[in-house]
C-alpha cells in the first residue's frame, strides 16, 4: 500500500520535533516497507548512514534494518543486519536481536544467515535500497530523516496512525465497491 506524501510529511512533522539541528544523530533512516492490517502493522527501516553502511569483500555490503512493530505486544523492535551483493543481485540475514524495549533486554532471533533464494519483499527491498540508491522514492520508499533511534521509532508511530487512516479509508471504499457489485444492473 502507498502512502502519499502529502499526508504523511504534515503528521511526521507534528508528531515529533525537528532534531536537524541536533549535534548527534544515530542514524539516516528510510521506511523502505510497510505491511500488516489496522492496528497490527510492521514497518522495516533502513539505516542510510554512510558510517553504518560497512563494505565487506568480495563487494558485499552490509546495513541494518530494524522491523518497527505497531502492536508491541509482539515486540518492540527487531534489529537485522543485511548482507546485500548488488552483482549478483543476492541478500541475507546476517543477524537479528529482538529488543523488548528503550530499557528491555536483547535476545538473539534464530534465523538462516543462507543467501535467499526467494526473499521475502522487505528483504529484496534492502537489497534495492543499496542497489539502486537513485530509485528508493520512486519504489515508494520513504525518507524520515537523521535522527536518534527512539525518535526514528516515535517517527514510525506516526507513519502507523496516517497508514491506519489510509487503511479504514480503503476499507470503506471497498465496501461501497461491493455494494455497488450487488446491485442489480439494469
Amino acid at each position: 500500500m502507498r502512502i502519499s506524501p502529502r499526508y504523511l510529511l504534515p503528521a511526521l512533522l507534528l508528531c515529533f520535533p525537528l532534531a536537524a539541528q541536533a549535534i548527534e544523530t544515530d542514524g539516516d533512516y528510510w521506511i523502505i516497507h510497510s505491511q500488516g492490517s489496522a492496528g497490527n502493522n510492521l514497518a522495516f527501516v533502513a539505516d542510510a548512514d554512510p558510517a553504518h553502511i560497512s563494505k565487506r569483500a568480495g563487494g558485499v555490503v552490509s546495513l541494518g534494518v530494524h522491523k518497527v512493530y505497531q502492536n508491541t505486544g509482539n515486540g518492540f523492535l527487531t534489529a537485522h543486519e543485511i548482507e546485500v551483493d548488488c552483482a549478483k543481485k543476492r541478500v541475507r540475514i546476517k543477524r537479528a536481536d529482538e529488543i523488548d524495549g528503550p530499557m528491555g533486554g536483547v535476545r538473539p532471533v534464530k534465523i538462516s544467515s543462507a543467501w535467499q533464494t526467494q526473499p521475502e519483499a522487505w528483504l529484496v527491498n534492502s537489497r534495492d535500497f543499496i542497489c539502486q540508491p537513485q530509485q528508493r522514492t520512486g519504489e515508494g520508499m520513504i525518507p524520515i530523516g537523521s535522527m536518534e533511534m527512539l525518535r526514528m521509532i516515535d517517527a514510525v508511530r506516526a507513519y502507523f496512525t496516517v497508514l491506519g487512516r489510509e487503511q479504514a479509508r480503503a476499507a470503506i471504499l471497498k465496501e461501497i465497491d461491493d455494494a455497488f457489485a450487488r446491485m442489480p444492473q439494469p
